[in-house]
């Protein structure tokens, strides 16, 4: 098992990581987390850990999971992560509408028997 400090900064690494890749300033993840600009910093830097609550609104302010901040493991398809970023921009009313096209679309392709690779 590892060390929790060594894990403490593994996630901060990854949150930075993943935050800058997606142009997130610290002051934006900051209010999407309802924490401070100083404790992003320090979650980053392996300073100090997160409550549940705050994990949980980091893995939504990235768009990510909680498996991957925690355990560095990605099991999502890079098509599925942009159309869910995508999607998280919109208004609740359009979410609905735009999953439920996709879901329509998706039955008409599994619907038509594709050779699947």
């Amino acid at each position: 098992m590892e060390d929790k400090h060594e894990l403490s900064v593994q996630v901060g690494r990854r949150i930075r990581e993943l935050r800058l890749r997606q142009g997130i300033t610290v002051e934006a993840l900051a209010e999407a987390a309802d924490i401070s600009v100083q404790y992003v910093s320090e979650i980053e830097r392996g300073k100090k850990n997160m409550t549940i609550p705050i994990l949980r609104n980091m893995v939504q302010a990235l768009h990510t999971s909680s498996d991957y901040l925690l355990f560095g493991r990605t099991e999502v398809d890079p098509v599925c992560e942009t159309v869910a970023r995508r999607m998280s921009s919109l208004l609740p009313v359009e979410r609905d509408l735009v999953a439920t096209s996709l879901l329509k679309m998706a039955q008409v392709v599994e619907d038509l028997g594709l050779e699947r690779a």
